[in-house]
């Protein structure tokens, strides 16, 4: 559900500088290094040198995409008045890219896709990528996928682990994450002692909507 007065303008507003210094500041130091070599470790020890070229590197980014908006390359997929720049929505590192069905607009966007990939050294796996249409003919969103080098899929689809879809999700929908729970539940109970079990269940029930 959606709170009442939400600013959605800032989705579309560039990163700031204190943004991008709270991303590095919560990178793990010890996880593996990228393709270039650097963990985080590295990237916080030499932040105050590199800081200004990543500042720009972000900026490029955002430049490069609503530079295409504004020569027509690419269009909002809900065309909006309050304002003239491209929505750029991330969480963590699951992306969702709204776009009209249109070739010309998809091969733009993976040129710029790939142009950030290769500035700063990382590769983008399309292939992991699925591409949902939304009243889409056929022909259309397979050349698209083409495009990309993804797969197809239908609504609803799983993101961040939940369903996402156009309508309220069934106890189909739900199976996955249903699954998921009570595999973590049996093997969870089968260290407990009886009177363990009987707790859990209890507190399971008494939590139940009715």
């Amino acid at each position: 559900m959606l709170r009442d007065n939400v600013d959605f303008d800032s989705l579309t507003t560039p990163f700031s500088t204190n943004e991008i210094d709270a991303v590095v500041n919560e990178m793990p130091p010890d996880r593996a290094p990228g393709l270039d070599g650097f963990n985080g470790a590295f990237l916080k020890a030499c932040w105050p040198v590199i800081k200004d070229d990543f500042y720009r590197l972000c900026a490029e980014f955002h430049e490069a995409i609503n530079d295409a908006m504004h020569n027509n390359n690419l269009h909002l997929p809900i065309p909006s008045g309050r304002n003239n720049q491209f929505p750029v929505i991330q969480y963590a590192d699951d992306t969702i890219i709204v776009m009209p069905a249109c070739r010309v607009q998809a091969n733009c966007m993976k040129q710029i896709l790939t142009d950030y990939a290769d500035s700063v050294g990382l590769h983008i796996n399309f292939h992991k990528s699925t591409l949902i249409p939304l009243n889409t003919p056929e022909e259309t969103y397979k050349d698209i996928a083409d495009i990309f080098g993804c797969a197809c899929a239908q609504l609803p689809f799983m993101y961040l682990g939940l369903p996402l879809g156009t309508s309220k999700p069934t106890v189909l929908n739900l199976t996955h994450w249903i699954c998921k729970a009570e595999r973590r539940i049996t093997a969870a109970m089968s260290l407990m002692s009886y009177a363990g079990k009987l707790a859990l269940m209890n507190s399971l029930v008494t939590s139940l909507t009715i």
